[in-house]
Formats: C-alpha cells, sequence, structure tokens
C-alpha cells in the first residue's frame, strides 16, 4: 500500500500525540523527508528512461536536460550501426582534454559530462535529429496536494519516521528524535536492500541533509552520543 500525503501527515501527527499546534509544519517535514530519501539513493521509482528529450544538433555542443534529474545511470546514442552507449567523464576533467571541441571535428558522440542543466557530448555530431536516450534518476515531483500518493514504492514508514524526527527536533525531544532517527536509517537500509543494486546508493557528497552521516553510515545505526 502507498499512502497519500493526507494518511501521512496522520501518522505523524499520531507520533506527536495528535497535537495541533504544528499542523502548519507537517507538510515542510515531509517535504523535507521526501528530499532526504531521494537523497541517499536512486531508487527505482525514481529512475526512467528519457527517449524523447535530446536529439543532436549539428555541431551542437550544450544539450538542456528536462527538470528535476538527479543522477545519469546511462546515456546512448541512436544511429543504427553506429548506436553507441556513451561514457562518462567528470566536467573538469572533459574541459582540460577538449578545451575547443567546437574546433576538432565534428563526428559520433563518444563520451558525455553534465555540468549544471546541460548535457555536453564529444565529439560534438556531425549529423542532427538523432535520439540521445537517457537513463536518469529524477527527483521526485512536488508533493503539495492532499491526493498525492507517497512518489516511493513501499517506503511510507520511512518517510513517516523521518518526518517524526525533524517534529520531535522542533520539539527539543531529544530521546524521541533519536528514536525516529533510528527506525529511518535502519528502514532505509532495508528497503535499499530489496530495492535493487548496491550501487545504486548516492555518493557521500550528494547527501546533504544527513546530520553529518556518510554513506556507510546509513547503514547501521548511528553510536550514541
Amino acid at each position: 500500500m502507498t499512502m497519500n500525503r493526507t494518511q501521512l501527515i496522520a501518522q505523524v501527527k499520531l507520533n506527536i500525540g495528535n497535537r495541533t499546534d504544528l499542523d502548519s509544519r507537517i507538510d515542510e517535514w515531509l517535504d523535507w523527508s521526501i528530499e532526504d530519501i531521494a537523497s541517499v539513493r536512486n531508487w527505482r521509482s525514481m529512475k526512467v528512461w528519457d527517449t524523447d528529450t535530446l536529439k543532436t544538433r549539428e555541431g551542437g555542443m550544450h544539450y538542456s536536460l528536462p527538470p528535476l534529474v538527479k543522477d545519469f545511470l546511462r546515456v546512448k546514442y541512436i544511429d543504427g550501426s553506429m548506436t553507441r552507449t556513451l561514457r562518462y567523464i567528470d566536467p573538469d576533467h572533459y574541459h582540460r582534454l577538449y578545451p575547443h571541441p567546437e574546433t576538432t571535428g565534428n563526428g559520433f558522440p563518444a563520451i558525455y559530462t553534465w555540468e549544471g542543466d546541460y548535457l555536453e557530448i564529444y565529439p560534438l555530431a556531425s549529423v542532427s535529429n538523432k535520439p540521445i536516450h537517457m537513463f536518469i534518476a529524477k527527483w521526485p515531483p512536488p508533493f503539495d496536494d492532499d491526493a498525492n500518493l507517497c512518489p516511493f514504492d513501499r517506503l511510507d514508514k520511512v518517510v513517516v519516521a523521518r518526518a517524526s524526527y525533524y517534529a520531535h527536533q522542533a520539539l527539543d525531544n531529544l530521546i524521541r528524535k533519536r528514536e525516529f532517527e533510528i527506525e529511518f536509517l535502519q528502514g532505509v537500509k532495508i528497503a535499499g536492500r530489496i530495492d535493487g543494486n548496491p550501487t545504486d546508493w548516492t555518493p557521500k557528497y550528494a547527501s546533504i541533509r544527513m546530520s553529518g552521516y556518510r554513506t556507510r553510515d546509513y547503514l547501521s545505526v548511528p553510536p550514541e552520543g
């Protein structure tokens, strides 16, 4: 079962004794919780093949990306017998190797990098209108309607635990805050084992809101103190 926003709010309220003075904050805590869960891992429900957005432009270097891209999992250039999976290199490496890609001749793309809201390829395409297929992880869409379902499969309890953690942080209830933090981390660990590949865990630099824990810490209960 996947809960909607109204049901998730009711569960969070239950975890703070059904008090009403924090009602205006619960939506914010749910938003933070969904962001946290998405930061930790490329969950299966976040992964999509986008085969429509990008097509090559002859000599084109920068390609605007669709909204909410969190991570690239695979990029393919589609051109009959020349179809190929592009190899990723980081932007600094890309610009060191190809400081002026527009001057080195066009061809069949073999490499890509991701910088800001743009995909860059090399060599620049020699023909236009060839599809670039992207297997990407996307951030969840806005969760702002009472009928919206939780954007993650089988993670309702984890969302509630994280939102309850924020609620008890606001109440300065350190014991209950820690209890819900442990519940959240254990829930993420269990769900991640079921969800898919170990490599889907987000590198530590991408997980900003996680109270200083590194990626490997998501797989264990935090230490005392």
